[in-house]
């Protein structure tokens, strides 16, 4: 119920974030799968956090920004500076925004 809540949000312009947390084995990603699948022609992006163990910090949030200016895990630096600028492009000027995204993906500034 919640998931659909946020899917007509979304619909209605409201930019929307879901947390699905829950115990290992509880379905967690079937439930994703099953919205993924309702949710046709809204951009989702999806990032699965590691196993306790491996966990790095801000894994979660570097798939999600790989997700979300289309940057795959064997991009090279320009490609994902491009990728980058190309996705802030439409967003208001924000001098710190362009370099904030770069080091979180792990690329040198120009």
């Amino acid at each position: 119920a919640l998931l659909e809540k946020a899917l007509r949000e979304v619909q209605s312009g409201r930019p929307t974030v879901v947390l699905v947390t829950a115990e290992p084995g509880a379905g967690k990603s079937r439930l994703c799968h099953e919205f993924v699948e309702r949710a046709r022609g809204v951009a989702l992006h999806y990032a699965r956090a590691l196993s306790h163990g491996r966990m790095l910090p801000f894994h979660v949030m570097v798939a999600l920004a790989r997700s979300l200016f289309a940057v795959g895990e064997g991009a090279s630096p320009s490609d994902v500076r491009d990728a980058v600028s190309r996705g802030l492009a439409t967003a208001p000027p924000d001098p710190i925004a362009l370099d904030f995204w770069l080091d979180l993906l792990a690329v040198a500034h120009r």
